[in-house]
């Protein structure tokens, strides 16, 4: 998912006027490991900005259980915790959304199927409609 979201990230950057009308946010479902300083180095590894990455245009954001618990039930995810392994690790369905300038939900992908290039065009849909 962060690969498609850095292949946008780094597409928008290349049309500066889409690029300021438009922000990425990716949302983890394990706030337990996923701290500020591990989303900072995740983020910034996804970016390629290491030292200089300001998160203005893709954050890497968690919340409270109940707060994470609440954005999945909203977009119908669903995700576990998983210790079959010997390890704790969230397995989780996956949902990218398309967010109108007026707060509206415009397209939801479900899974990892899509292509950077059809969110760019639903991006551009979106803020045509607005």
């Amino acid at each position: 998912m962060s690969t498609r979201f850095a292949a946008i990230d780094q597409e928008l950057q290349q049309q500066p006027e889409l690029f300021k009308l438009t922000h990425l946010l990716s949302i983890s479902f394990d706030p337990d490991y996923d701290t500020p300083k591990v989303l900072r180095s995740y983020g910034a590894a996804n970016t390629g900005r290491y030292t200089d990455e300001t998160f203005q245009h893709w954050e890497f954001a968690t919340g409270t259980k109940d707060e994470v618990k609440g954005i999945a039930q909203f977009f119908g995810m669903r995700y576990f915790h998983d210790t079959a392994s010997g390890e704790e690790n969230v397995i989780h369905t996956l949902r990218t959304a398309v967010i109108a300038p007026d707060g509206r939900v415009f397209k939801v992908y479900w899974g990892n199927e899509w292509k950077p290039e059809e969110a760019i065009k639903d991006l551009t849909t979106a803020l045509e409609k607005k």
